[in-house]
């Protein structure tokens, strides 16, 4: 039982996290507009 939640929650995660837009200066209005969002910085070095 703790072995199939365990693999339905990592797919969940997996699945969630793919659908996850990435804002630039270009497109950060047009994404956001009339929303609440969080952002959340990602600093790859």
């Amino acid at each position: 039982m703790k072995f199939t939640a365990a693999l339905t929650l990592a797919f969940a995660a997996s699945v969630s996290a793919y659908d996850v837009p990435s804002l630039t200066p270009d497109n950060y209005e047009s994404v956001t507009e009339g929303k609440t969002v969080f952002i959340k910085f990602f600093a790859p070095w």
